[in-house]
């Protein structure tokens, strides 16, 4: 992420930490907290945030572009405006119904891997606008050096503290 903006503009970055992810009796949910921050010279106005949790598959790229290409029609939060060098937090719970989850059969178990998508259309003085988009693959952390485990869908409801977010290509 960069910290430097270009001059006489806003610049929103954030930083993801997923506090929990797996499933309950209906949805798949990851919970998070969000960190955006202008890095950029002038405030921010009118910040509007979608976050959306999808499953991988084989149309995600395509998905996740569609969704950062469209406007935010139902912003998660009240728009809102940030300083230039003002970070905000924003915590909560990402969610999507288990029956409409893209599934892996994988050794007999159905398993599913879930990316957040966190998207920000904002303005600054003198009528510009800018957007910052990220995706991120959300996974059990099975430790130094492991890689990301996905979770099953098959089993009890469970949602594991235990979770990491790697950033995902697809980004606007």
């Amino acid at each position: 992420m960069p910290d430097a903006a270009p001059a006489d503009r806003a610049s929103i970055v954030f930083e993801l930490t997923p506090k929990r992810a797996g499933t309950n009796l209906l949805s798949a949910a990851v919970e998070y907290l969000i960190v955006l921050r202008n890095a950029g010279d002038v405030a921010a106005t009118g910040v509007r945030l979608d976050i959306r949790l999808l499953s991988a598959g084989a149309q995600q790229d395509a998905v996740i572009e569609a969704l950062f290409a469209a406007p935010i029609a139902q912003p998660i939060t009240t728009p809102f405006d940030l300083p230039a060098g003002v970070s905000v937090e924003l915590g909560g719970m990402a969610m999507h119904p288990k029956a409409t989850l893209e599934v892996m059969d994988v050794g007999g178990k159905a398993l599913f891997v879930p990316v957040l998508t966190i998207n920000a259309h904002y303005a600054w003085a003198r009528g510009g606008s800018g957007q910052t988009a990220r995706s991120y693959v959300i996974g059990i952390d099975r430790g130094a050096g492991g890689k990301l485990a996905p979770f099953r869908i098959d089993s009890a409801a469970r949602m594991y503290d235990t979770v990491s977010a790697i950033e995902y290509t697809v980004s606007a």
